[in-house]
């Protein structure tokens, strides 16, 4: 299945990671917790211009792309860059 092609499961899959990346959220140790909100705040602003486009990526790709800037803030940046060395310094090195 195509997910670009179907409305409803594009809408379905945005959903679930939603709730997933809450739940993620809320249990994430404290010195990563700010920066998965940060990023989670983008994630919303993405599934809210798909969601105003009826979920089709063709209809939101123009209000998404003008979003890059966003995706390129310092803000957004520092996030990424935290919850990188978190996951580095956090993981098993096999």
């Amino acid at each position: 299945t195509n997910i670009s092609s179907r409305p409803a499961a594009i809408k379905a899959f945005y959903t679930t990671l939603g709730k997933d990346y809450s739940s993620l959220i809320s249990v994430a140790p404290g010195d990563i917790k700010p920066s998965l909100v940060v990023l989670y705040g983008v994630y919303q602003k993405i599934v809210g211009i798909l969601a105003k486009n009826n979920w089709s990526i063709v209809k939101a790709g123009p209000a998404i792309e003008a979003q890059q800037g966003l995706l390129d803030s310092a803000k957004v940046k520092a996030a990424l860059a935290q919850v990188d060395a978190w996951g580095k310094a956090h993981s098993c090195h096999v």
